[in-house]
């Protein structure tokens, strides 16, 4: 039994799809024997429900006047009219006239609950003498079921079933492979009247194929649906079948809205993201940021916390945070930064205000190692990652700073004696010298303190970022 028609409202807890015979009904001749047509009804259960527990469904069948037909009919007599039920399930089931010509119910056996699952069932009505106008008829489902221990509930569906010209046939959809391989092509190929409307769909693609029918596919990259939807006019009139096929492709790419894998996905090849890539896990692997590394941030991390620390990344502020919930960055920094409580937190670095520096590890560039000290209590000192240095002015070591001559200077005292001064003042305290002066020595080089200007601390042009740590 193929499936060529399949629609239906969202309401009903089970689905229904349907197939006709023939496929596609044609409508009764206004003379003559009239189209015999048969409708097989499959009901399953979706997984999303489980299962349900069905009180009765009741099949409507559009039943019209003989004297006035009209292309919404199905049928214009109810006279032939017989319908049966299978079930793959372990229930029992019934299935009789309803109250109206046409109708036809479907209950569980006496003695049967009336769950339908994964197994479905089958709903059969034939000898329906299918009216004389082109058009489409819909059925109408009235299910009364439930899927958990509330009373039943009524729901309804609708199914549309197309009425072809008399004569008119279409069918034997089908591919050329039902698998390929990933690049691969099929053949689709499909039997049908002239004088209709031939078109191919598959995924958001469509083709016109009247005047064929035989399509070569385009190479495949994941598994495909081909729809080929046929329409037909009579008396302005149109009806409209669809036949389905699907190809499989081998290791095929895969495009989604939405993907989630529950078990580990390798992928062996390039990894391109042409929109935003959210990672809410760990990274790991040759190439990837390693929990422990920094880097500078350039907007507000600690009004930005939250989004940061979704995406892997905590301010270097110095907090203490826990060494269980952070548990993969402390076993990569440990206590180096602090060592928290002592016990169950430990110090995030604390770089606010500081620049980075290597650590020297061998290298004598930092003459100063043992002067290093903690950042916080517990942590690192000396040549280790996380110990940190109060600031300091060196000297200079290639062009020493100096002074200009003025250091060296000489003073000129005035009445001081010298060997031309010959005699003495008699009874006098005071002496009186000549009008001439004496120097004293050159080497009067001296030392001053500067009690005023220079600036509070020693640094080059630098510009405010927020560092960042990577803690998984």
């Amino acid at each position: 039994m193929k499936i060529t028609e399949f629609t239906g409202t969202n309401d009903t807890l089970l689905t229904y799809a349907l197939a006709t015979a023939p496929s596609p009904l044609q409508v009764s001749l206004q003379s003559g024997p009239p189209s015999i047509g048969t409708l097989t009804f499959v009901i399953s259960c979706p997984v999303s429900v489980g299962q349900a527990t069905v009180s009765q469904i009741s099949f409507n069948l559009p039943v019209g006047d003989p004297k006035s037909p009209e292309s919404t009919d199905l049928t214009e007599t109810a006279a032939g009219l017989s319908a049966s039920v299978s079930s793959s399930g372990i229930d029992k089931w019934l299935v009789g006239p309803g109250a109206s010509a046409g109708s036809f119910v479907l209950k569980p056996a006496p003695g049967n609950p009336g769950v339908i699952d994964t197994q479905g069932l089958t709903v059969t009505i034939t000898g329906i003498q299918v009216s004389p106008i082109v058009g489409t008829a819909i059925v109408k489902l009235v299910e009364v079921a439930t899927a958990d221990t509330n009373p039943p509930q009524v729901r309804l569906c609708s199914i549309s079933v197309p009425k072809f010209p008399a004569g008119f046939y279409a069918g034997d959809f089908d591919a050329s492979a039902p698998m390929i391989q990933n690049g691969g092509t099929v053949n689709l190929s499909w039997a049908g009247s002239p004088n209709a409307q031939y078109t191919l769909l598959w995924a958001d693609h469509s083709r016109d194929v009247s005047k064929v029918n035989l399509w070569t596919s385009p190479p495949l990259t994941d598994t495909t649906t081909f729809i080929l939807e046929v329409s037909a006019q009579e008396a302005g009139q149109t009806v409209t079948l669809r036949f389905s096929v699907t190809v499989i492709v081998a290791n095929p790419d895969i495009t989604a809205k939405s993907l989630t894998v529950l078990t580990t996905s390798i992928l062996k090849g390039t990894v391109t993201a042409d929109a935003g890539l959210n990672v809410t896990g760990a990274i790991s692997g040759f190439g990837t940021v390693p929990v422990g590394s920094v880097i500078p941030y350039g907007g507000d991390a600690a009004g930005n916390s939250g989004a940061l620390q979704a995406q892997g990344w905590l301010f270097c502020n110095g907090t203490a945070v826990s060494r269980s919930t952070y548990a993969t960055l402390f076993s990569v920094v440990g206590t180096r930064h602090g060592a928290g409580d002592g016990s169950t937190t430990f110090n995030l670095p604390d770089y606010r205000g500081r620049f980075l520096r290597g650590t020297n590890n061998g290298s004598g560039r930092d003459p100063d190692i043992a002067l290093r000290v903690p950042a916080n209590p517990g942590g690192a000192t000396g040549d280790s990652t996380g110990s940190v240095q109060p600031w300091a002015t060196g000297r200079p070591q290639n062009t020493a700073l100096t002074t200009d001559l003025q250091g060296n200077h000489t003073h000129t005292v005035d009445h001081v004696p010298n060997d031309n001064c010959s005699y003495w003042i008699s009874g006098s305290t005071l002496a009186r010298w000549p009008g001439i002066s004496a120097t004293t020595s050159v080497a009067g080089a001296h030392t001053h303190t500067i009690v005023a200007g220079g600036d509070n601390e020693t640094r080059p042009i630098n510009a405010y970022v927020d560092y960042l740590i990577r803690f998984q």
